[in-house]
């Protein structure tokens, strides 16, 4: 059994991005919470390997994501099973722009936040990748397993 030191599991996030030489802000997808749902599909496309496009409001801050599943169930909704509370499915429906089919509780931390907390944090939600926010929830970086193992297995 692999044992990782107990001083990696506390290094802060920071740590991580400095290994991963990511110490200037990353290339996101990102989008305005009033952003129609085609300019949500361009910014997906931009970026094939990324599993979420983050949403954000006119201050830049965080506020919901929407999956590249969510966003192919809400654009073939007619052909798929609903998979929101009934309450939501006609907003759904109706959707137009990013914020009527995001998700607003998402999982994010900050960049003191220590490895093992995010790895906790991330296998509990069952994500691949989690958002960096700085003090004002404005994204800065996204961590993924991936990075996290590199961090554990490399540094």
């Amino acid at each position: 059994m692999i044992n990782f030191s107990k001083e990696k599991m506390e290094a802060p996030v920071k740590d991580l991005l400095k290994f991963d030489k990511k110490g200037k802000k990353s290339d996101l997808p990102v989008v305005m919470k009033d952003e129609p749902l085609e300019s949500v599909i361009d910014i997906a496309l931009k970026y094939p390997r990324r599993k979420a496009v983050y949403v954000v409001n006119e201050n830049k801050e965080l506020i919901g994501l929407i999956t590249i599943t969510g966003l192919m169930r809400n654009l073939f909704s007619y052909d798929h099973k609903p998979q929101a509370h009934s309450r939501r499915i006609l907003e759904m429906i109706t959707a137009d722009v990013a914020s009527e089919i995001m998700h607003k509780e998402i999982y994010f931390k900050n960049l003191n936040s220590t490895i093992g907390n995010v790895l906790f944090y991330m296998i509990k939600g069952g994500i691949y990748a989690i958002p960096i926010v700085d003090e004002k929830n404005r994204i800065l970086h996204e961590v993924s397993l991936r990075d996290i193992l590199r961090f554990l297995h490399k540094s």
